[in-house]
């Protein structure tokens, strides 16, 4: 029932609309996938309808160039939903796989990460979560940084869950 419900959201209608038919590079994967997978996670977490609607509207907001692209969308959306996309984009994007990152500890994220607000923490875990799953689909044997990102996923999912 609820995952019809956030299909029929605006938040929903706009990330499908942006997204179409397109697949993720490596995998082939429809990138709506990685939505619906996600939004799947966060029914089971008992997220709120914004912290859902959030997580569709996350992937046009993450990145700078993506940032810059849809910001004319905003007040198309409630303001308590854009709230918590640019936390999430904050927290996100605090932690990277990248090579000056790949030798952090939980004490690291504490520092660069930070304290993450409760319906954000639900949507990095939903998103990291299905990202490690994929991972492990998809390139586990095969990703250049394979054990980095291994490590990446698992190091996020730990601090994510010691924050509950």
């Amino acid at each position: 029932m609820l995952k019809h419900a956030i299909t029929e959201t605006r938040e929903y209608q706009e990330i499908s609309k942006v997204y179409g038919a397109r697949q993720a590079a490596r995998s082939q994967e429809l990138l709506m996938k990685h939505i619906d997978d996600g939004l799947e996670i966060m029914i089971t977490l008992d997220a709120s309808l914004n912290a859902l609607k959030a997580f569709c509207l996350h992937p046009l907001f993450q990145a700078d160039q993506e940032l810059a692209t849809y910001a004319p969308l905003v007040s198309a959306f409630s303001p308590e939903v854009i709230l918590l996309v640019m936390e999430y984009r904050r927290a996100a994007n605090a932690y990277l796989c990248k090579p000056h990152t790949d030798t952090w500890e939980i004490a690291d994220l504490h520092l660069y990460v930070g304290w993450i607000l409760p319906e954000v923490r639900k949507m990095l875990l939903a998103d990291k979560l299905q990202n490690q799953a994929d991972f492990l689909i998809h390139h586990a044997d095969t990703h250049i940084r394979k054990a980095e990102l291994k490590r990446y996923f698992q190091l996020w999912i730990d601090y994510l869950h010691a924050m509950e």
